[in-house]
């Protein structure tokens, strides 16, 4: 269903959300990265998205790129009222927010850099 609405409407930031999560989810961060990197460019205050953005260049070993992106996931996580419900009524953006707050003072902890 994903694949049918990205063929109608190559940049829908909601099905290209959904895809990269997916992408994720089957071990595939680097086509994750692909597909979350075009939610941004879409909508880009897309929060969400890029805190997934940050768990998939994570999980591909791009600690850098994942820390700004969980900066940007921060300075963008909020309720929107047009987001599909689908996406939004399953996910606590507190604990979003939380996770990212975490994981950026633990890599500062750790001295990544």
């Amino acid at each position: 269903m994903i694949e049918e609405v990205l063929a109608r409407e190559p940049l829908h930031p909601d099905a290209l959300f959904v895809r990269g999560i997916a992408e994720l989810a089957q071990g595939d961060p680097a086509s994750a990265i692909a597909s979350l990197r075009r939610v941004l460019y879409v909508d880009p205050a897309f929060g969400l998205a890029a805190f997934e953005l940050g768990r998939a260049l994570d999980s591909a070993g791009q600690a850098e790129a994942a820390r700004r992106a969980y900066g940007r996931a921060l300075g963008t996580l909020q309720p929107e009222p047009g987001r599909e419900s689908l996406i939004l009524d399953r996910v606590d953006l507190e604990d979003v927010e939380a996770a990212c707050r975490m994981k950026l003072e633990l890599d500062l902890k750790a001295g990544v850099a």
